[in-house]
């Protein structure tokens, strides 16, 4: 299932263990393409092993300046709450598996 984040004070929990985070806003054409990726790695079982969570860069400002978000949509890797990896711009379902290390 991909998820939203809801509340700031989830966040800390929601980076221990293995989690893809994507930093969107809902204007942004090219996240609402690449929310379509994410859906379809759901799909495929892909959050069995990985959870997917949405964080809209706006609603939560605290945590985009905390990670300088400074475009969308970013996305990041976590692993027990170290960061494994971060890129900017669109990425399609093959390479959001490959940039988790699937």
């Amino acid at each position: 299932m991909v998820e939203y984040l809801e509340n700031e004070k989830d966040f800390e929990e929601i980076i221990n263990g293995k989690v893809l985070i994507d930093f969107f806003t809902t204007w942004c054409g090219p996240c609402r393409m690449m929310s379509d990726e994410l859906l379809d790695l759901d799909q495929e079982g892909f959050t069995k092993e990985i959870r997917i969570v949405k964080i809209d860069a706006e609603k939560f400002p605290n945590i985009s300046q905390r990670f300088m978000i400074n475009a969308v949509p970013t996305i990041m890797y976590f692993e027990n709450g170290v960061r494994k990896n971060v890129s900017a711009g669109y990425k399609n379902k093959n390479e959001l598996k490959r940039f988790c290390g699937k």
